[in-house]
């Protein structure tokens, strides 16, 4: 009898240990704890282990923070058990966000663009889930409050391989081509010198499909490579930061699968469409000719494609990304954009520019064949700061008397822009 205590005793000591120990609020507050591949554990929020609480020195927005770390090649994946915070802040009412009480979830090396706020009243009974899947190895749990609470939360995390899977189900007259992405994680934002990421592609159809992938984006340090693999495991392309945009990639099969390694390097990372060929059709219909863009750094001059087919018609796709490096702006501090001619294509093409080096940038300005009517009184002017630049993407059909011309300059805001682009016209 007295053994059966002892063991009873012994079980709800070490019951209260392991409840201390998982509190967020607890002797963990503050402190990192690294994973192991396919480690998993629970993590709570219960105020009555608060160092902060216990001497009654409660202030506004008090927290608790916890940092896990896993493999370079792992993400840690969230599910929320139980979660009971207010909404409100005070005595006003949030409905869309959360009020002065949440529970952060971000990931540390990319806080700016990561993250997310979870309050409100969830039980496992509701049929709803809460969770958060990372896109690195690192994510910080923080709990801010001001209320005083009893089980504010508990969840449930986990790590696994870093893999992201891409299902695709095309059908004809239904292939949802060039409207779907992958990208580097939180693309534009620096990706983790230390990432290592699997992207696999998958398309279920009836007839023989591939897969098609293009590159919008490709800004990636030298050291960082990216590996393409076929349908059948066999290694098609290697290919690094030193290029400005890899070829078009085609799989002879129903899925394709990329792998990026940082290599100790960072830099804004990828972004690439995807699309599926069905049946027998050729190639060349989703190959477009894409040498014909690059790296505009200078600090004047033009862009022009005239003569590009002298019979027929061609599939052109060319990005400009117009950014002089800083060693070569020689105190300028803005740069000029504008379009001077842009006729005769055919099919659909489209122009567009953005503010910025990327696509996920605002756009300035979109030109469309055959919508546009182009001339004098259509031609806009573009100005930004040097440091944010220009991206420029053509996609379209060209024809023997197709023309597109484009002028760009830096120059001291101070100065006249007009004297510098005399030189151009």
């Amino acid at each position: 009898m007295s053994l059966h205590i002892s063991l009873v005793l012994f079980i709800i000591f070490i019951s209260k240990v392991d409840s201390q120990f998982n509190d967020i609020c607890g002797p963990n507050n503050g402190k990192r704890f690294y994973l192991e591949p396919g480690e998993n554990g629970s993590l709570l929020g219960d105020i009555k282990h608060n160092v902060f609480v216990q001497s009654k020195n409660i202030s506004m927005y008090n927290k608790c923070t916890v940092e896990f770390i896993t493999c370079p090649s792992c993400v840690i994946e969230v599910q929320f058990r139980h979660l009971n915070i207010s909404r409100n802040c005070g005595k006003a009412s949030v409905f869309d966000t959360c009020g002065c009480d949440y529970v952060w979830i971000y990931e540390p090396q990319i806080e700016d663009a990561s993250g997310e706020q979870f309050c409100g009243r969830f039980v496992k009974t509701n049929t709803s889930q809460l969770s958060y899947v990372s896109q690195t190895r690192t994510v910080a749990f923080t709990f801010i409050y001001n209320n005083e609470y009893g089980h504010a939360f508990t969840l449930d995390y986990f790590t696994k391989r870093n893999r992201f899977v891409f299902w695709g189900y095309p059908k004809p007259g239904k292939m949802n081509n060039a409207s779907q992405f992958l990208s580097s994680p939180f693309f534009p934002h620096m990706y983790p010198i230390d990432l290592s990421a699997e992207y696999v592609i998958n398309c279920e159809s009836i007839e023989p499909c591939r897969i098609n992938l293009l590159f919008t984006d490709f800004l990636l340090d030298m050291s960082s490579i990216v590996e393409f693999f076929d349908w059948n495991g066999q290694r098609m392309y290697v290919i690094s930061g030193n290029v400005f945009r890899p070829p078009v990639i085609t799989s002879n099969g129903p899925s394709l699968v990329i792998r990026f390694y940082a290599n100790g390097a960072s830099h804004l990372g990828f972004k690439a469409s995807y699309s599926f060929i069905l049946g027998n059709i050729h190639d060349s219909a989703f190959k477009p000719h894409i040498g014909c863009g690059g790296n505009v750094n200078n600090l004047g001059g033009g862009i022009t494609m005239m003569n590009m087919v002298t019979k027929g018609t061609a599939l052109f796709d060319c990005v400009w990304i117009v950014k002089p490096p800083e060693n070569f702006r020689h105190r300028k501090t803005h740069l000029y954009v504008k379009i001077v001619t842009f006729l005769e294509f055919a099919g659909t093409t489209e122009l567009t520019i953005r503010q910025g080096a990327t696509s996920n940038q605002p756009s300035v300005e979109t030109l469309r064949h055959p919508a546009a009517h182009f001339g004098s009184s259509k031609q806009v002017e573009h100005i930004v700061p040097i440091n944010q630049g220009f991206y420029i993407r053509l996609r379209g059909i060209f024809t023997p008397k197709s023309q597109l011309a484009i002028i760009y300059a830096a120059f001291n805001y101070k100065g006249k822009v007009e004297n510098i682009l005399s030189v151009y016209n």
